[in-house]
């Protein structure tokens, strides 16, 4: 029953650890893919900026470098869908790259709201570009206009992202942390309540195992010694049972020994019918 509880034990507190150590590291590739995640969000906002400012230049040489405005028309056509593309990615997320708005909160919400009228402006006035009855020096004014307002609202949305992606990271962090708080206690608790009483234990039956090894070391020694005792009085006998026969065929007397009633030995003096006896012993 003893042995049952243990093993018991031990397979609760393996698995108890064992939870620990995996959530912690479930929580830390968690903390790493958010991150990652989320630095590619801040740069996906923060080349938003970039692009208007692109969109704007190529506009500007429409007008200062007007004979490569086919050039100029088919490289601002690839901003425009590239900046389209970004910017309903940020808003609404983007399966193909694995995200999707959950760093957006109701304030960055808010701000890109706050930033559509000027993100649509400079979009449509970036389109009519594109075609060529149109007076191209009215649009690009228009365009400058509506970049110089969107840029510091779509600072304020990297901004925000920023602080969003920190706060999400510092709840993490803390999880972490008490998962930490609650690991530590909980390992010193198992080695108080499992492994440190089956360390006495185990060290407890090793003594009594060398005890019971020293004493069937020392009955080993003294039937050894019986032993070889046995086989010196075995020896012994059977040497003076030697000399007795050597004796008793070399005398002249006659000897007789007697076990029961019965004789059980009889020297060949007493059984010799040609020769002559002299004497006859009698052993009882």
């Amino acid at each position: 029953m003893k042995n049952k509880f243990i093993k018991g034990a031990y397979i609760l507190s393996i698995a108890l650890i064992s939870s620990v150590f995996i959530t912690s590291y479930l929580f830390i590739q968690k903390a790493i893919h958010q991150k990652e995640l989320d630095a590619y969000i801040i740069n996906l906002a923060g080349t938003q900026g970039m692009l208007s400012q692109k969109i704007t230049q190529l506009s500007l040489r429409m007008i200062t470098d007007p004979e490569t405005t086919v050039t100029l028309k088919v490289q601002l056509k690839s901003q425009i869908s590239t900046w389209k593309h970004s910017h309903h990615s940020l808003r609404f997320g983007d399966v193909t790259k694995g995200f999707t708005n959950t760093l957006n909160t109701h304030e960055i919400d808010s701000l890109y709201n706050n930033l559509e009228p000027s993100f649509l402006s400079l979009i449509n006035n970036s389109e009519l570009l594109l075609q060529t009855h149109l007076d191209i020096k009215a649009l690009v004014n228009k365009i400058i206009i509506q970049q110089d307002i969107f840029i510091p609202k779509m600072k304020a949305i990297v901004d925000a992202y920023e602080i969003e992606s920190d706060r999400k990271l510092q709840e993490i962090h803390t999880l972490e942390l008490i998962f930490f708080i609650i690991g530590i206690p909980l390992l010193l608790l198992i080695n108080l309540l499992i492994f440190l009483p089956v360390l006495k234990r185990n060290d407890r039956l090793l003594k009594e195992t060398s005890n019971k090894s020293d004493l069937l070391k020392v009955q080993n020694s003294i039937l050894q010694k019986a032993i070889e005792n046995e086989k010196e009085t075995k020896a012994a006998i059977k040497l003076s049972e030697e000399k007795f026969r050597f004796i008793a065929e070399n005398t002249s007397d006659g000897i007789m020994v007697f076990e029961g009633g019965q004789i059980s030995y009889a020297s060949p003096s007493c059984t010799n019918k040609g020769g002559k006896t002299n004497r006859i012993d009698t052993l009882l």
